[in-house]
């Protein structure tokens, strides 16, 4: 299984996948005008992944912000890293958000709740 990485744009995050190490990445903006088209290839890698996951996953959320198509595609994600959870492998998830931006901190919060899944919030300065 290969690595899967894309590039931050203006209104798409950056997205790294390691299968080798467990490590999951993504930052930036999630506003596109297509979420399918950003995070179809994200859900079959992860659904591929989960078929022999390292021994331990980690995902990492920094997102600034993401609209309501982006949000469908965040709860799919964590929901098939709950899968794996369940199924006797350790993953972690870390929801980091801007000590301004309390709707960034909800919402991961939110996420948790639905999903059923622990999150650890990490808290960020200010943005510069």
């Amino acid at each position: 299984m290969e690595k899967y990485s894309v590039s931050a744009r203006d209104i798409s995050p950056e997205i790294q996948l390691d299968p080798a190490s467990g490590y999951m990445h993504l930052s930036g903006t999630s506003i596109p005008e297509n979420s399918e088209e950003v995070y179809r290839p994200v859900l079959n890698w992860i659904k591929t992944y989960a078929q022999q996951p390292a021994l331990k996953s980690s995902l990492e959320v920094r997102l600034d912000y993401f609209n309501t198509s982006s949000s469908k595609f965040l709860m799919e994600i964590f929901r098939l890293l709950k899968q794996i959870k369940e199924s006797g492998h350790e993953v972690g998830i870390r929801w980091f958000y801007y000590e301004d931006d309390p709707d960034m901190l909800e919402a991961g919060q939110d996420f948790m709740d639905i999903v059923g899944m622990d999150m650890e919030m990490v808290i960020l300065e200010e943005k510069v």
